[in-house]
């Protein structure tokens, strides 16, 4: 992964008296290679789902929702 594109961490979140972790990542794609983007973005959802519980990506995708990562992604969801 490209550390200088993406960080995460884990927070904590309280509801009800239950405790919930909840991953964030902040993502940063390549505004001129999207094959690029595509391939960072399916390590970030890689490692998102992997992680097992709920998740949030924000970032500068430069990207759109009908790209194919995304879709893919989606799809499998």
């Amino acid at each position: 992964m490209a550390p200088s594109r993406c960080v995460a961490g884990l927070i904590e979140v309280c509801k009800d008296s239950l405790v919930q972790s909840l991953l964030v990542f902040s993502f940063y794609g390549f505004a001129s290679d999207m094959q690029a983007t595509g391939d960072l973005l399916r390590q970030v959802l890689e490692a998102a789902v992997g992680f097992g519980g709920p998740f949030v990506i924000f970032g500068d995708f430069n990207a759109e929702t009908h790209d194919e990562v995304i879709v893919q992604f989606l799809a499998q969801i």
